[in-house]
């Protein structure tokens, strides 16, 4: 599983998700806190998709099926 690196903008240190919030599809609120207990700072960060580099799978498997059809992964 690969995971994403929290980096804290005060002193360098490491970071973790205490809690996130969809606000949209595309568009996630992350609170986060750096780990050094020296530091302590806790800050937003925003998670936002960009654009694909691949086309997916889906938009061609979707057009192929009968209504009511469901999609296994």
């Amino acid at each position: 599983m690969n995971t994403m690196r929290i980096i804290c903008d005060k002193c360098h240190g490491k970071a973790r998700i205490t809690t996130r919030r969809e606000i949209t599809p595309r568009f996630t609120k992350l609170y986060c806190v750096c780990n050094n207990a020296e530091c302590g700072h806790s800050f937003v960060m925003h998670l936002e998709f960009a654009h694909s580099l691949s086309p997916s799978a889906y938009p061609a498997l979707l057009r192929h099926r009968s209504k009511g059809s469901p999609i296994t992964t």
